[in-house]
């Protein structure tokens, strides 16, 4: 099975909303034995709106983990966050 990653990325953008800027992503090829990753890295405009995008990809099938810091909720306005995802991918 052949994920393209233009299809993760997709399905990252898609989640984002207005609120949630990205400003890049590091991608981790899986083999075998370990599961592929993804980093994003950005910024929210408030919490609720980071809170909402991390749900989102939660709820996506691709992904198996999804891994958002606590520091990450620190700042109330434009808050930078990382986000790292992991899948079979």
């Amino acid at each position: 099975k052949y994920v393209y990653l233009e299809n993760l990325i997709s399905s990252v953008v898609e989640k984002k909303g207005g609120a949630i800027r990205l400003n890049g992503f590091k991608y981790g090829r899986g083999d075998g034995k370990a599961q592929g990753y993804i980093t994003i890295t950005g910024i929210a405009r408030d919490r609720e709106s980071l809170s909402a995008f991390l749900t989102a990809l939660k709820e996506e099938e691709k992904f198996v983990e999804v891994n958002l810091p606590v520091s990450n909720f620190a700042q109330d306005k434009n808050a930078p966050f990382t986000i790292d995802i992991r899948g079979a991918f």
